[in-house]
């Protein structure tokens, strides 16, 4: 069991012995506390991951603009949503990015990259 994982197999275990512990035990009010503070752990731990993959994605953002938008790595700002999109001109379309934060909106061109760098840029 990797350490990640032991907090949730810990809120489940407790969970298992109260459900199975009598109320009247001595036992069951601090099986109650336990639980609640390894709930909040876990809670803690959900949110600091959740923060470290909404920072590399920024990150991934910031380097794909070829630092075009300065500063879009912020600790109050979040991706919301990331979708490509057409943008229909008469008989064309073009390829677009947009992407929602938690206080921007940007739309980007979508470029194929050429030579060794292969993929999408911005």
């Amino acid at each position: 069991i990797m350490p990640v994982q032991r907090i949730p197999r810990y809120v489940l275990i407790l969970r298992d012995l109260i459900k199975h512990c009598p109320v009247d035990h001595p036992d069951h009010g601090l099986l109650l506390q336990a639980l609640e503070v390894m709930c909040l752990l876990a809670e803690k731990m959900n949110s600091s991951e959740e923060q470290a993959t909404n920072v590399e994605l920024l990150k991934e953002l910031e380097f794909c603009f070829n630092g075009l938008v300065p500063g879009l790595v912020s600790p109050h700002r979040h991706l919301v949503r990331k979708d490509r999109v057409s943008e229909v001109i008469g008989s064309q379309t073009k390829d677009r990015l947009m992407i929602m934060l938690s206080d921007v909106l940007l739309c980007a061109t979508v470029r194929r990259r050429t030579g060794s760098r292969k993929g999408v840029g911005y």
